[in-house]
């Protein structure tokens, strides 16, 4: 999926909000508070596989942004802060 023309690219504290509000609806932490950019979304949050793919597509819709696996690598989804990396990295390419 990519931007549509005409819309406008989400900027860092967007991407940021759109993340943590995805992953607490996915993962349900207890308190949005403790999570920071060194949280692990496997270790850390406990997201499984299929909870990753969910996030990754919700990402997409929600940022308008092609999140393809190619480019995607397991690195990425290592903490909050690495997805927020990734997820600056492609809108700075154009989605």
């Amino acid at each position: 999926m990519t931007a549509e023309p005409g819309v406008t690219k989400p900027d860092q504290p967007s991407l940021a909000e759109t993340t943590i509000r995805i992953l607490t609806g996915l993962v349900k932490p207890e308190s949005v508070a403790t999570l920071t950019d060194d949280t692990g979304l496997f270790l850390g949050l406990g997201l499984s596989s299929r909870q990753a793919l969910e996030l990754l597509m919700r990402l997409e819709d929600e940022l308008g942004i092609d999140l393809t696996t190619t480019a995607l690598d397991w690195r990425h989804l290592e903490t909050i802060g690495s997805l927020k990396r990734y997820l600056a990295e492609r809108v700075e390419a154009g989605g």
